[in-house]
């Protein structure tokens, strides 16, 4: 590979992920379809909780939620979400729960690095 051409793909490896690898956000599926009270025995108690219903999950932080409870559905507005977040060294770690048969659950993660900005 040419220089000019291995220079071209580093710059553009580094406009798509960032200069460092540590700056981007994962999901952790290990603790999707866990419960409540499982997760919480994995990471303690979290530093944060809050809920809220779908129709208030309008940042990019929450905007995977409308995968399940997409806004063209008028029902899944009222949805309640429950956001459950960690530290985790100089990540977060957040988790979403939603109810399922009148327990909370686990539907979608992520682990961001304090320098993220959704």
């Amino acid at each position: 590979m040419n220089a000019f051409l291995r220079f071209t793909v580093c710059i553009l490896i580094i406009n798509l992920f960032g200069c460092r690898p540590d700056t981007r956000s994962t999901k952790l599926p290990q603790y999707h379809r866990q419960t409540r009270a499982q997760v919480i025995a994995a990471l303690g108690a979290p530093a944060s909780t809050t809920q809220f219903p779908m129709s208030e999950a309008n940042s990019e932080f929450r905007i995977e939620l409308r995968n399940t409870y997409p806004r063209s559905i008028p029902e899944t507005l009222n949805v309640m979400i429950e956001e459950l977040t960690w530290p985790d060294g100089d990540y977060s770690i957040t988790l979403w729960l939603h109810l399922v048969d009148g327990q909370w659950v686990v539907l979608d993660s992520c682990r961001w690095h304090k320098d993220v900005r959704f």
